[in-house]
């Protein structure tokens, strides 16, 4: 079922899904997990989300999971040696530099590192830069491209992905992610582009949360058409960050760590 809902979720399947007619469209629809069609109800019943009247696709139920609670992500009452020091040593668990014996999972310890956030991403040119992504999230996705960058994996002689990036530019509102990678020893790189609008709410979410705006694809510097129907949008939060450490939230709520 997790993988059906990642296979039949990516862009191009779901814009074939709504031009087929009929039962072939319904056939290639997305499945959408439980936990994000309770998601999406609670958040709307407690009017964490608002502005829905209806929740008919897998866009919108994934996005109005998506919405957290800003009242939970408060700045603890700390000075700031003290939330400095704090900082440091959740750092070090979750970059794997210390072990970890005090019960902590990844998600808890992210989590923890939220609290202390201090900037806001949308106006802070600290956002600008190169960041790495760390690949620690057990999913399809993630256990793919760990292979594909594994010394054993058998495909290596075709497809080598050597390194995986993120880099943002143009003031906070461009991002690209970038797949460096060789075809038959040849160096290819596949770059995905996306633009970034900060979403101005209140307070609490004010310079944090973005739509994320998805715009085209280069592969070996030439431009890939892409329909119009593959440009998708979704929620992006930039939960944390420092001169070191970004922490993303996408559509589906889970955190991603980035270091720069």
């Amino acid at each position: 079922g997790k993988i059906a809902e990642e296979i039949l979720g990516l862009s191009p399947i779901q814009a074939m899904s709504e031009v087929l007619p009929g039962v072939l469209g319904v056939a290639l629809e997305a499945p959408v997990s439980v936990e994000s069609v309770a998601g999406a109800a609670v958040n709307v019943a407690l009017e964490i989300c608002e502005g829905y009247t209806s929740l008919d696709t897998k866009d919108s139920i994934v996005m109005a999971a998506s919405e957290r609670d800003r009242s939970i992500i408060e700045a603890k009452d700390m000075i700031h040696d003290e939330k400095e020091k704090l900082r440091q040593e959740i750092k070090k668990k979750l970059l794997g530099k210390e072990q970890t014996d005090d019960g902590h999972d990844g998600y808890a310890l992210m989590e923890e590192l939220e609290t202390l956030n201090e900037r806001k991403p949308a106006f802070d040119s600290g956002l600008n830069g190169r960041w790495n992504f760390i690949f620690s999230k057990p999913d399809m996705g993630t256990d793919l491209i760990t292979e594909l960058m594994g010394d054993a994996s058998p495909i290596k002689l075709v497809y080598d992905l050597k390194d995986v990036y993120m880099e943002i530019t143009d003031d906070q509102s461009l991002v690209k992610i970038v797949l460096s990678s060789k075809v038959l020893g040849q160096p290819i790189d596949i770059v995905l582009s996306t633009n970034l609008l900060a979403m101005l709410y209140d307070e609490l979410t004010e310079g944090k949360l973005f739509v994320e705006q998805f715009e085209g694809v280069t592969i070996g510097g030439f431009q890939v058409p892409i329909p119009e129907q593959w440009q998708r949008s979704r929620y992006l939060e930039i939960s944390y960050l420092d001169d070191e450490v970004m922490i993303a939230r996408g559509a589906g709520k889970e955190p991603h760590i980035l270091v720069r």
